[in-house]
């Protein structure tokens, strides 16, 4: 197996990074990768910030951490409140990565209602979020390629409003946190789950 089926066979998710800086030209080639995803319609509804300033990547860890304690101090479920605190350590450790994209798509009503006058499909920017979920799987497959090691991050998200303040995502949402660098392990393969139960012929 060769080419891009290895690629997309072989990438993990990256959660430990090297320190060493992502030269420009990689972070060029990055999002010239994701830009060239397929969207509906070719609206090509995203944008991507690249962010490799130290204090910045901080702040946005720290808001993170910020907003986890206080949804902690919301919540009265103690077994909630247990699961959550275990997996919440997992939504900042992109702020040890040189490099930190933000993916964010551009959020408009459902077409397909407006044009039929009624809701037909939930207003949930499905073109969207499919969209954008596109242009960031062509980051990850890149990053890979070149070397590099990647993560999409939705944890993170908890604090959006504050992470889109820091980094002045105006009229934008929110869709991920990619970590990227030099990776500092090699995670194992996953355990997937058995084609035959996802997947149908119809012949």
């Amino acid at each position: 197996m060769s080419g891009i089926i290895d690629i997309i066979k072989t990438r993990r998710s990256v959660r430990k990074f090297a320190s060493q800086p992502v030269p420009d030209e990689i972070i060029t080639a990055l999002l010239d990768a994701a830009l060239s995803a397929p969207s509906a319609s070719n609206r090509q509804s995203w944008h991507f910030t690249a962010v490799s300033n130290r204090a910045v990547i901080k702040a946005m860890a720290d808001s993170v951490r910020e907003e986890i304690e206080n949804l902690k101090k919301e919540t009265e479920n103690e077994e909630a409140l247990t699961a959550f605190s275990s997996y919440a350590g997992y939504f900042t450790f992109f702020e040890t990565a040189p490099l930190v994209i933000a993916a964010c798509f551009i959020p408009r009503p459902n077409y397909i209602n407006a044009l039929a006058g009624r809701q037909i499909r939930p207003e949930d920017n499905l073109e969207q979020t499919t969209a954008i979920g596109a242009a960031i799987q062509n980051l990850l497959l890149a990053a890979h390629s070149l070397g590099y090691g990647a993560c999409w991050m939705s944890g993170p998200l908890i604090a959006e409003k504050r992470i889109s303040g820091l980094l002045k995502l105006d009229g934008l949402r929110l869709a991920a946190i990619i970590p990227v660098g030099a990776a500092a392990e090699t995670p194992r393969q996953p355990k997937r789950k058995d084609t035959d139960k996802l997947t149908a012929r119809i012949i």
